[in-house]
């Protein structure tokens, strides 16, 4: 049973993700002095990636069933 999952981001994409952010912060603060800001978007990010992370169960989950359905039509 093989299992598709989601390719890993590397590292260099990490980084650049965290200095773009501290950028947005430091700016934020600078600024407007409003820390709120980076927070939202952080938060917009973390929401992104669980968001697609749920997708892609909810998807691998519909093709086991549908893999199990045509195995016991078969079989």
């Amino acid at each position: 049973m093989s299992r598709d999952t989601p390719p890993k981001l590397s590292l260099r994409v990490k980084a650049v993700l965290a200095l773009w952010l501290l950028f947005v912060a430091a700016a934020s603060l600078f600024f407007l002095g409003d820390p709120v800001i980076p927070a939202l978007f952080g938060t917009l990010l973390l929401a992104s990636y669980g968001g697609w992370r749920l997708l892609r169960a909810v998807e691998a989950a519909a093709d086991g069933l549908q893999r199990l359905a045509r195995e016991r039509e078969e079989g």
